[in-house]
């Protein structure tokens, strides 16, 4: 519980788990702590410009996302508002976009340039299309 950041939705009023406390000091510290910039995963969804934000089966519930500086498939999200692979997490407050170009990309999928957010769709979907019934 003391490593863990846990906020209030300003969408829903749910709460949500926001990483780690580390990351939620760091922000605070920085004087960016707005109410209205935390936003759980779910409701984040709605709020990103492009990619598939909704799961017909799903909803939005289970939409991963696009690291926002490379082309890794994010595991935290912070600030309210950034989605970070794991590598690029540990480097935060550093990062410098990481653009494929479209080439040999490993989501293989079509997406706007490292810096912006995008939702990849539903990775619950995703998972299960690898499982042998």
């Amino acid at each position: 519980m003391f490593k863990c950041a846990y906020y209030m939705c300003f969408k829903c009023k749910n709460p949500y788990f926001g990483g780690m406390n580390d990351c939620g000091d760091d922000m605070a510290a920085a004087g960016e702590y707005r109410k209205e910039d935390l936003v759980c995963p779910k409701c984040s969804a709605a709020l990103v410009g492009a990619g598939q934000k909704n799961c017909n089966k799903h909803g939005a519930e289970y939409i991963d996302f696009k690291c926002r500086w490379c082309c890794s498939i994010s595991l935290w999200f912070c600030h309210g508002n950034t989605h970070y692979c794991d590598p690029c997490h540990r480097m935060a407050g550093r990062n410098k976009p990481k653009d494929c170009n479209g080439q040999n990309c490993p989501l293989k999928i079509k997406h706007p340039k490292a810096g912006e957010e995008f939702a990849l769709g539903c990775g619950l979907c995703r998972s299960n299309r690898y499982v042998d019934v």
